[in-house]
């Protein structure tokens, strides 16, 4: 098997148990805060959708993002919050 093909394998059993813990968080825990300065759990989850799903080839979410808020100190930053003040998410269920 390739490195490549592990890399990958890895990948899609992390995302499936990623998805398989984000489902069965109470409201309460979607809530806690992280050691990710600002953010909760929820806010993580909604990051990572974000990024999986530009990854995936989506358009990057357009949103404005408060650059005073105290944990976007850069570029970079700016970048990382789109997934978490996007309306509900990028995968909000409707």
């Amino acid at each position: 098997m390739s490195a490549l093909r592990q890399h990958f394998d890895v990948w899609k059993s992390s995302c499936a148990d990623f998805s398989v813990v984000a489902h069965q968080l109470t409201d309460e825990q979607w809530a806690l805060p992280t050691d990710c300065a600002g953010w909760s759990v929820g806010d993580v989850a909604a990051h990572a959708a974000a990024l999986e799903s530009e990854l995936a080839g989506d358009e990057p979410l357009r949103v404005t993002i408060d650059k005073e808020a105290p944990h976007v100190k850069n570029s970079a930053g700016v970048y990382t919050e789109r997934g978490v003040v996007a309306p509900a998410g990028p995968y909000a269920e409707s």
